[in-house]
């Protein structure tokens, strides 16, 4: 058999390239063979190959006990219970996403499996997903932020401290990956027990539900409010639309304020953040 000449050689090669940089493209990078892409331990990351740079993408994850209808995420799972993840991302320009995500024990070892994907994901092996991801690019909504909703069921036994790892990708849709945004990679650490000191004797049982915090006025003008119905250190960030942080201040107190005069008039994203709770809000400033 005659071996096929070089410019043919070289097509086939090139084809396959690009075959295989597609459906990674389209499919998710464990999917596509890539394997995890989301900067946990040992991991790369989606700036690897979408190496636009991280600029302006921001995004969240959270996740909570799925008999836990509000509240912000958990730190601690028990065995053989669904929890449900929202992930959510933006970008100043772009409005089309990927992400991946997976849960790790302290060997750096997938644990738990996903289910019940939105409309836009799917899971990795496909007999029993350990890694969640995109199969096909994601829409941003009217206000700019994509969000996909999925279900994790923890281990049947427990696994130790496990770590929720994801991260979001945005790109500009032109099947080629040097102009994507890929944003810094999430985490999420959760104990496999109850912590000493926390109230679980709620109607939904054994979650930690959103503290009680007053952000006033909204829309603001010179001056924002931050009172709370508990001492706790936490961390406030103020973000503006492309995702950036403004401002940071460490809560310390019930009772704290921000000044917004060297705010420029529009909207903002304030996070609240401590050991046990996550807290968002959006305020509007106008002078």
């Amino acid at each position: 058999m005659k071996a096929a000449p070089k410019h043919y050689a070289a097509t086939i090669v090139l084809a396959a390239f690009i075959i295989l940089t597609l459906s990674a493209y389209h499919g998710g990078p464990a999917t596509g063979g890539i394997g995890n892409q989301t900067g946990s331990p040992g991991a790369g990351n989606c700036g690897n190959c979408h190496n636009g740079g991280a600029d302006t993408t921001f995004s969240t994850i959270s996740i909570r006990k799925k008999v836990q209808i509000s509240g912000d995420s958990i730190r601690y799972y028990t065995a053989s219970q669904t929890y449900v993840i929202t992930i959510r991302g933006r970008h100043s320009t772009y409005t089309t996403f990927g992400y991946q995500m997976l849960l790790l024990d302290s060997n750096n070892t997938p644990k738990g499996k996903f289910t019940s994907f939105g409309s836009y994901g799917h899971g990795h092996p496909q007999a029993s997903p350990n890694i969640a991801e995109h199969y096909t690019r994601i829409p941003a909504d009217t206000t700019g932020w994509f969000k996909d909703v999925l279900e994790w069921q923890s281990p049947k036994t427990s696994s130790g401290k496990l770590t929720l790892y994801a991260i979001v990708n945005a790109v500009d849709y032109d099947g080629k990956p040097s102009n994507d945004k890929a944003g810094n990679t999430m985490s999420i650490t959760l104990q496999d027990s109850i912590p000493p000191g926390i109230d679980t004797s709620t109607s939904i049982g054994n979650t930690f539900m959103q503290p009680d915090i007053s952000i006033y006025p909204n829309p603001a003008d010179a001056i924002v409010h931050i009172q709370t119905n508990q001492l706790f250190p936490a961390l406030l960030t103020v973000y503006n639309t492309s995702g950036k942080p403004i401002y940071q201040k460490l809560l310390l107190t019930k009772k704290n304020t921000i000044s917004t005069t060297s705010f420029p008039v529009g909207t903002y994203y304030i996070t609240i953040k401590s050991t046990y709770h996550f807290y968002n809000k959006t305020i509007q400033v106008t002078h």
